[in-house]
C-alpha cells in the first residue's frame, strides 16, 4: 500500500496577525508597536475597529494622536498582503 500525499499550495499573498501588540499612552496620544508579519507588504492600524491609519513594510510602531484623556480606546493591526488585501487582526489592545 502506497500513502498519498498533498502538498497545500503557497499563497504569495497570505499573511497572518501580527503579535506582540502593545500600546504606551501619553497625555493625547499612544504609541503602538507590534512584531513583524513575513510576507507584508505594510501594517493597518484600527482604532475601534475603523482602519486610523497605514505604515510601510518594515516599520512597525504607529502614533495616535489627538486622543482624549479619560477615555479608553482599543487597538488592532492588521498585515497588508502583497496584494494589498488585510490579512488577519491581531489581538486588541486597549
Amino acid at each position: 500500500m502506497s500513502a498519498t500525499a498533498f502538498a497545500t499550495p503557497f499563497d504569495p499573498n497570505a499573511v497572518t496577525a501580527p503579535t506582540g501588540l502593545t500600546g504606551v499612552g501619553a497625555l493625547s496620544s499612544v504609541q503602538l508597536s507590534w512584531n513583524a508579519v513575513t510576507n507584508a507588504n505594510g501594517y493597518a492600524v484600527y482604532r475601534g475597529g475603523v482602519e486610523k491609519g497605514t505604515v510601510a513594510s518594515g516599520v512597525l510602531s504607529y502614533t495616535d494622536s489627538g486622543l482624549f484623556m479619560d477615555t479608553v480606546y482599543s487597538y488592532q493591526v492588521a498585515a497588508i498582503a502583497p496584494d494589498n488585501s488585510r490579512g488577519p487582526k491581531s489581538a486588541a489592545v486597549e
